[in-house]
């Protein structure tokens, strides 16, 4: 499933996109999308969590210099159980300040 948002001004590509069960959003520039697919292909799905965990976990200290200069806020969904995504917000929202709000009911 893609779903893209083009900006021909900008010449910029947001897609989302299935892949391995995983929701996949990343990148603002096509060639930036296509290289991150061709790495992600060749991966297999335990390959492809050790990846996100890596990620999730790193985020909030690789970004800690980082100065948002727009109200941020992090969604997750209440039945959330994909890894540790809920745990990792709340980190990050505990750590950077951010405000979590849950979503009720997103899986029904």
């Amino acid at each position: 499933m893609h779903n893209a948002n083009n900006s021909e001004a900008t010449g910029k590509v947001r897609r989302t996109m299935g892949f391995s069960g995983f929701l996949v959003v990343q990148t603002f520039n096509c060639q930036a999308y296509h290289k991150m697919l061709s790495m992600l292909a060749p991966l297999s799905k335990a390959e492809l969590i050790e990846q996100l965990r890596i990620a999730y976990e790193n985020f909030a200290r690789e970004n800690q210099d980082v100065t948002l200069t727009a109200p941020v806020l992090l969604l997750v969904g209440d039945q959330d159980c994909t890894g540790k995504v809920k745990s990792y917000c709340k980190a990050w929202a505990k750590q950077t300040g951010c405000t979590l709000h849950y979503i009720k009911n997103i899986n029904r």
